[in-house]
């Protein structure tokens, strides 16, 4: 077949071992895994992780003028079916996030908003009301569009028949967007948005993805400039129409224009690990970029600006590497001759070490012929 048998026993090696770490073969009784008691569900440290993943996860795909992060004094207007609704944070594939088995017990966006703020937060989460989401809008100072598939196919166990904006939300951004309050679009979802023209109408985007319980926080935080968001997209995020140029029942990721960022040859409505910050980075390699073989480099990397000294906006650096033209020949599409390349921002072989207090990063990486992981 078109792919050797070397190349399947390191997949399966790769996927027994992640089974072998969790103690999903040893002898009954003996897994600390399986062994939990409920003293640790919900425990201090697990919801400190839980917040710290909201925070780290969140994107900021669109920054104009610097729209953001808003001003915590000024009247703020958060618009959209999901700012009242936790439960579009969380997904549905979890257990009882709450004792009454709802989510309620944790805050929306428009309730930490309030809490969290010393100002006017008026909240309005009707899509079908125009008129009162504009008049809400052009009340505020600032005003946080929500939008979110979290009906609309992006929970667990659910077929999507598209990847836009649902229709009523959209016409709902448009009407918001069109009164010319410093305005930043913040999308909830699970699976990507195509959010098309809004692309380019929303001053500021924001990607939150589905948070979890401590969303409201992390998504309160980072557009108020308490935490500097720095993740990067693990996705690309198609044009709407993509849909009509694929068939979702061939499951070759070369037919069409292809998918994923290795093999989608159109332009996308954001790539594959973009990103941006409130902090302006410079990158440096020292001496030279390693080659796509093998290499050892250091990567200087600098923050500047007001938020650059701030340990959450810790930034986020990709490492990627291929591997050599003879094993990653069966992975070329066309014309090309460059072999295919593997991305991972938690590589073994990748050492990340801050030096003093300028936030500079040092980026050793090591490449002998492998995908990291190996």
């Amino acid at each position: 077949g078109a792919i050797g048998r070397t190349a399947v026993q390191q997949a399966l090696y790769r996927t027994y071992k992640s089974r072998f770490e969790s103690g999903l073969f040893d002898p009954p009784g003996s897994s600390p895994f399986l062994n939990a008691s409920t003293a640790s569900v919900g425990c201090e440290a697990h919801q400190a992780a839980s917040l710290h993943a909201a925070r780290q996860a969140i994107v900021l795909l669109r920054n104009d003028n610097k729209t953001l992060p808003f001003t915590p004094t000024k009247r703020l207007a958060l618009i959209g079916r999901a700012v009242n609704d936790s439960s579009a944070y969380t997904g549905n594939y979890n257990g009882p996030l709450c004792a009454d088995g709802t989510v309620r017990c944790w805050p929306s966006l428009c309730q930490y908003a309030r809490a969290y703020l010393k100002t006017e937060v008026a909240c309005h989460d009707d899509v079908d009301d125009l008129e009162g989401a504009v008049k809400a809008a052009k009340a505020a100072e600032q005003v946080v569009l929500v939008v979110d598939n979290a009906l609309d196919g992006g929970g667990e166990g659910h077929d999507r028949l598209r990847i836009g904006l649902e229709a009523g939300q959209k016409v709902l951004a448009h009407a918001v967007l069109g009164v010319g309050v410093p305005c930043a679009l913040v999308m909830i979802n699970g699976g990507i948005i195509a959010i098309d023209e809004l692309k380019d109408e929303a001053p500021a985007v924001v990607e939150a993805f589905m948070p979890g319980v401590h969303g409201a926080q992390a998504m309160t935080e980072s557009l108020f400039g308490a935490v500097n968001p720095g993740g990067k997209l693990p996705v690309t995020i198609y044009h709407s129409s993509y849909i009509d140029s694929v068939d979702f029942l061939d499951m070759s990721m070369q037919a069409g224009p292809g998918r994923s960022y290795r093999f989608f040859d159109g332009e996308p409505l954001y790539p594959f690990g973009f990103g941006l910050s409130y902090t302006t980075f410079e990158l440096d390699w020292t001496p030279a970029a390693p080659s796509t073989e093998s290499g050892q480099s250091s990567r200087k990397e600098s923050s500047t600006g007001s938020m650059a000294d701030r340990s959450t906006g810790t930034p986020k650096t990709s490492i990627t590497a291929s591997a050599p033209q003879s094993r990653s020949t069966s992975l070329q599409s066309g014309a090309e001759s460059a072999p295919r390349s593997r991305t991972s921002s938690s590589a073994p072989s990748a050492v990340f070490r801050s030096v003093g207090d300028t936030h500079d990063f040092y980026v050793n990486v090591t490449n002998t012929g492998g995908v990291f992981g190996d």
